[in-house]
């Protein structure tokens, strides 16, 4: 039996077809890459159906499962962060530096007093936060485990950073949002306004530190200088009592007046140090805080950085085993909490739940690392503030040197005058100096006092840099479940999931779809005939007989009724294809058979007499499917008496032949059957008859059962010139056609050909390929 490559079918179909098939061929192959699209598109075609219902499962499936999540409200406040200071420079040395928002976001999510102070303020008016749902119950996030209560502070401040996400608001340069999520609306709002409000207080104390400290170094002077005062007066008092009054001329005067001016300078120059000093110290104060543990920050950052990097990747791991499940969802929503039942989608849920055990501990060991670290961070980016220290610190260790230089230079200047004081009487050197020291002492202590009144101003009227553009609202609307994306999510999921099975199902299948199909397993394609239901539905109104000569004669013999179709002109490219056999010589006796039934073998035959009757050559139509016949339907005749009369010897072909209306057609029904097919057909007087039909008629068409259904068409093809076969496009197995090559094969026969039927002609744009009709040229039928 042949199956050769496809390379011989095409040659051998190039040498048996005829020229129009082969021009329309030839115009296919110009279009060969919109073909190419075609057949892309041919398994969603074939699959639109199976695509739809997975659409509908899944986006139905997606839709049930969101409405069972419970809603998330999201209430966000926005708070602005300006440059920090109101104090000048001269008091607090770190005043007017610059908030980098990236410290501030490192405040707000790592700070842990932050955090205490917010659940304590929740806690504080647990009272009046009373829950929708119950009256004499709080919001959840106070809520315990079991039973009535408020939670404890701390548990509280673990549930605030599982709630509370921080970020920068697009489009601006200093500004942070601070957004709660919670099941209730009210809830989610109240945590947003509280979290802001307790980071403004916390940034104004933090702003206020340094003025604070510039307070105490002040109101220390300002102390000291009062004292100073009270010991001075109290000397002049007791020199005027013991000393009398001494001139000393213009000279002595002056030169008493310099020096007094030059230590009071000296005095000046003291307090300037005394107070750059204390700025000093008040910088390595700051970074004795910082450094020492800055390696420590920076380890717990990588830990921090570390464990968000491996619950991501758990994440990860459940989003694709859950994508996994869901199929098995889909199928059977009863396995949703039946997991066991299914070994495949328990090991599954097993996978899950260790990874969500992971997850949590992983999540647990977060919150913990990040509450230690979080006093250590609450000044920020700990790199950042060391270095911006350490300018500071030696901006100031300069100042300081700089200001012991002007002293010591003041004391040379001092020291000069010693020699020249000694000429002066010490009564009135002593005079001019107390003098001058009182008088230096009460301006100074004025100044002092005043920048002391000053500076307490600054620290009252410092807000912070922190102030609330907007306090978070209560939302109206979920963010989550997001119904609409989900359901878009759904149906594109749907969608690809359909597409993806529709491919499959195309691979999968072994239906014979295209022409091509059967040159595959290398047997000769006699012609391609479209399925002819729109034209009958069109010329006929979808009549399955109409009444002609008396008889009721069915609408689908087209070569009968309407021989200017394609159709028609596609059953006349059969018959030319068998003129023009391969070895030169025409068959003439034609056994019609197929691999099963309903492949339209039966209207085969008969059209295929049909031409070959109206080209002129005397055909004979033998019905010998003696189980189902169906011929005589077909042309208006009864079933009897036919081939089974003739096979039992009860009369003769004469008597039996019926002589249509249609010129050179003989017609011979199935007859009236009494004895097993097989074995009539078994008999020499079958064979007499076939060679009686052959010396009769120029074309003999004997159409036989499926060659799968019965033997009858496996006895009768070796006494036939050729065989035939018909097969059904998106109908016939591809196996059952192996298997009939098989079975003819099995006694000596080859199959001479194959019609491809009920081709559809809207497949992929294919049907120009295959249709020799006029209309295609230009020519139209006039209407009947």
């Amino acid at each position: 039996m042949p199956h050769k490559n496809k390379r011989d079918s095409l040659a051998r179909r190039d040498e048996t077809t005829h020229l129009g098939f082969r021009q329309a061929e030839e115009s296919a192959g110009m279009d060969e890459a919109r073909m190419d699209l075609s057949e892309l598109w041919e398994p969603i075609r074939e699959g639109k159906w199976v695509i739809l219902l997975v659409c509908v499962l899944i986006t139905g499936a997606v839709a049930a499962y969101t409405y069972t999540l419970p809603p998330l409200y999201e209430a966000t406040s926005i708070v602005s962060v300006e440059d920090a200071g109101n104090a000048p420079a001269s008091i607090v040395p770190f005043a007017g530096e610059t908030r980098e928002l990236e410290r501030e976001m490192g405040i707000l999510e790592y700070s842990g007093e932050l955090r205490l102070r917010v659940a304590e303020a929740l806690i504080s008016r647990s009272g009046q936060l009373v829950a929708q749902d119950s009256l004499d119950r709080p919001f959840p996030v106070l809520r315990v485990e079991s039973g009535d209560g408020v939670a404890t502070t701390d548990l509280v401040a673990r549930r605030l950073a599982k709630k509370v996400d921080f970020g920068e608001v697009p489009a601006t340069a200093s500004m942070l949002r601070i957004s709660a999520e919670s099941s209730m609306p009210e809830e989610a709002a109240l945590i947003s306004k509280m979290y802001a409000q307790e980071y403004r207080k916390f940034a104004r104390e933090r702003s206020r530190s340094g003025i604070t400290a510039a307070r105490q170094f002040l109101e220390d002077q300002v102390a000291k200088r009062r004292d100073e005062i009270r010991d001075l007066e109290n000397q002049w008092e007791v020199f005027a009592r013991n000393n009398e009054t001494v001139t000393l001329g213009q000279d002595g005067d002056r030169l008493v007046q310099e020096y007094t001016e030059m230590d009071a300078q000296r005095r000046d120059l003291q307090f300037q140090l005394e107070r750059e000093r204390a700025a000093l110290d008040i910088l390595r104060d700051r970074l004795t805080d910082l450094e020492p543990q800055l390696s420590a920050r920076v380890a717990q950052e990588q830990e921090v950085a570390t464990l968000r990097t491996q619950i991501q990747t758990l994440d990860n791991r459940i989003a694709d085993l859950k994508t996994q499940a869901e199929p098995y969802y889909i199928n059977n929503p009863d396995l949703r909490g039946n997991e066991s039942s299914v070994p495949e989608l328990a090991e599954i849920q097993r996978q899950i739940e260790g990874y969500q055990r992971r997850k949590q501990e992983l999540t647990d060991e977060l919150v913990a690392k990040a509450e230690a670290s979080e006093d250590a961070l609450e000044e920020g980016n700990a790199l950042g503030s060391v270095g911006q220290l350490r300018s500071q610190i030696e901006e100031q260790q300069l100042q300081i040197q700089r200001t012991q230089d002007q002293i010591r230079q003041l004391d040379g200047r001092i020291a000069a005058y010693a020699g020249r004081l000694d000429r002066i009487p010490r009564q009135s050197i002593n005079r001019q100096q107390l003098e001058r020291k009182l008088n230096q002492a009460e301006e100074f202590y004025l100044t002092v006092a005043d920048e002391l009144r000053r500076t307490a101003i600054a620290e009252e009227s410092e807000l912070g840099y922190v102030s609330i553009v907007r306090n978070a609202g209560i939302p109206a609307i979920p963010v989550s479940p997001n119904m609409k994306q989900n359901l878009l999510l759904g149906l594109l999921l749907g969608l690809g999931f359909g597409v993806g099975l529709a491919f499959v199902r195309h691979a999968m299948t072994q239906r014979l779809k295209e022409p091509e199909d059967v040159q595959d397993f290398g047997y000769s394609l006699l012609g391609v005939i479209p399925e002819m239901d729109q034209a009958v539905k069109a010329s006929f109104k979808g009549k399955e007989t109409i009444r002609v000569n008396g008889k009721d004669i069915s609408t689908r013999l087209l070569p009968l009724h309407d021989p200017w179709s394609p159709i028609s002109e596609n059953y006349r490219l059969v018959r030319t294809n068998l003129r023009h056999s391969k070895n030169g010589t025409a068959p003439k006796v034609l056994l019609m058979t197929s691999p099963e039934p309903t492949d339209g073998k039966t209207l085969t035959s008969v059209n295929v007499a049909l031409s070959m009757a109206q080209s002129g050559r005397r055909t004979l139509l033998v019905d010998a499917d003696l189980r189902r016949p169906t011929t005589h339907k077909l042309l208006g005749y009864d079933v009897g008496p036919g081939v089974a009369d003739l096979l039992t010897g009860e009369t003769d072909v004469k008597s039996v032949t019926v002589r249509t209306d249609i010129d050179g057609l003989d017609y011979i029904p199935a007859g009236n059957v009494t004895m097993p097919p097989a074995e009539a057909f078994e008999t020499e007087r079958m064979s007499d008859l076939i060679d009686q039909f052959r010396a009769s008629y120029e074309v003999v068409i004997i159409d036989s059962p499926p060659v799968l259904a019965v033997t009858d068409p496996v006895i009768l093809a070796p006494r036939c010139d050729a065989t035939l076969l018909v097969v059904s496009a998106e109908n016939t197995d591809a196996r059952a056609l192996e298997r009939v090559g098989e079975t003819l094969g099995g006694v000596g026969v080859e199959i001479a050909g194959v019609i491809f039927n009920r081709y559809k002609p809207s497949r992929a744009g294919r049907a120009g390929s295959y249709k020799y009709g006029y209309y295609q040229y230009g020519y139209e039928r006039e209407p009947a």
